[in-house]
């Protein structure tokens, strides 16, 4: 995933933080993520200001399980020394804690949002001469459960032949997914458009049946969010952190893929549930918004 020229630019960007520290007055150093967290250690090295670090995914997440081992040790040796951490997620704090050895009460959450919130539901109808169709928007990277989609999309064409299955995004599994949907028989079902630009995936939501992320291990999962914003109904792992802010979207364990088919005809064939989910998961969005979050932030920036 990770190629030596980033290892490389993360060492320079950490040496350079100790320069541009000293030039520039602050009060709080806010980091994201391993790539940043070595130059917020040589920051506060220099000026002694709290030091956040702020976790949108761990190493564990991202690779399912099998973490690389130097970015695993740069993730443990920035969450040690800050003084506070934000997760998205009580998923990703329980990890944080489990898989880290952190202590919990140095750990806050504070979920992801999207812009925007509002949406058009009357935008959303899908004309009844289009085949219904299920959405899939992430790297196409083990941890984001791709396969077991398509495996539980053949379990639903076997039912429902017209049923498409589009998968954006790009990622080392393409040759792989592409080979498991010829292997299925179901090749001719679904689509790898590869990437699409803004204005394109909102037209995809737009236009899908249900919009399904089937994460191993997704630390929140913004694109749930985004799919709701487009009136789009949600089927997602319980693996998922966006589950903690938004009930009304279906969910499933990500390796039943049997019950994962079954809900995705339930969708697809009940237009009531359709309409129930976009309706009141948008109600549940309109709630969440970024100004609220930042709060949040600047909130535990007064407790350093």
């Amino acid at each position: 995933m990770y190629g030596v020229d980033l290892f490389e630019e993360v060492i320079k960007y950490a040496a350079r933080a100790t320069e541009i520290t000293a030039n520039n007055p602050h009060d709080v150093i806010h980091a994201h993520d391993w790539m940043t967290a070595q130059a917020a250690i040589n920051a506060r090295s220099v000026s002694n200001k709290p030091f956040i670090l702020h976790i949108h995914s761990t190493e564990i997440e991202r690779t399912a399980g099998s973490p690389h081992p130097i970015i695993f040790n740069y993730e443990k040796d920035g969450m040690l020394k800050a003084d506070k951490i934000i997760a998205v997620s009580e998923r990703t704090k329980e990890i944080i804690s489990d898989s880290y050895g952190i202590d919990r009460n140095k750990i806050e959450v504070v979920h992801n949002s999207v812009d925007d919130c509002s949406t058009n539901l009357d935008s959303n109808t899908i004309p009844e001469n289009v085949s219904p169709s299920v959405l899939f928007l992430a790297r196409l990277a083990p941890s984001k459960g791709a396969d077991y989609l398509l495996r539980a999309g053949q379990k639903v064409i076997q039912v429902m032949p017209d049923v498409k299955f589009i998968f954006i995004g790009k990622g080392s599994m393409k040759d792989e997914l592409v080979d498991l949907s010829r292997e299925l028989g179901i090749e001719d079902n679904v689509i790898f458009p590869g990437f699409l630009n803004h204005e394109q995936v909102d037209m995809a939501y737009k236009r899908a049946s249900l919009f399904v992320m089937p994460s191993i291990s997704e630390p929140f999962g913004i694109t749930a969010l985004e799919a709701i914003r487009n009136g789009t109904p949600v089927l997602m792992s319980k693996q998922s952190g966006a589950g903690e802010v938004v009930r009304n979207v279906l969910k499933v364990d990500f390796w039943d893929t049997d019950e994962m088919a079954n809900k995705i005809m339930a969708v697809i064939k009940h237009k009531t549930l359709a309409s129930e989910l976009r309706k009141n998961s948008i109600n549940e969005l309109q709630r969440l918004n970024w100004e609220q979050q930042t709060e949040k932030i600047i909130q535990i920036y007064h407790t350093l």
